[in-house]
């Protein structure tokens, strides 16, 4: 199973390349789903994607290979 951190938060990328994770923009996230061929599990940092965050997870959700979780670090 693939592991994936998408942010555009740099701290974050820096962080989670640290300990292992392939991290990605925001904007390369339908070309690296598109490249894979088993089960991906998806960390997503719904800050990077503005308001297309609920449309993004719609989208992951129906796809059979993709789990997804999510990152909000600005959250209280």
């Amino acid at each position: 199973m693939e592991l994936l951190v998408v942010t555009d938060s740099q701290t974050i990328q820096k962080r989670m390349q640290h300990r292992g994770f392939l991290t990605l923009p925001s904007v390369d996230i339908k070309k690296e789903l598109a490249r894979a061929r088993g089960p991906v599990l998806v960390y997503i940092d719904i800050n990077s994607f503005g308001d297309t965050w609920e449309k993004t997870l719609v989208s992951l959700s129906r796809k059979d290979n993709v789990f997804f979780g999510i990152l909000d670090p600005h959250s209280k």
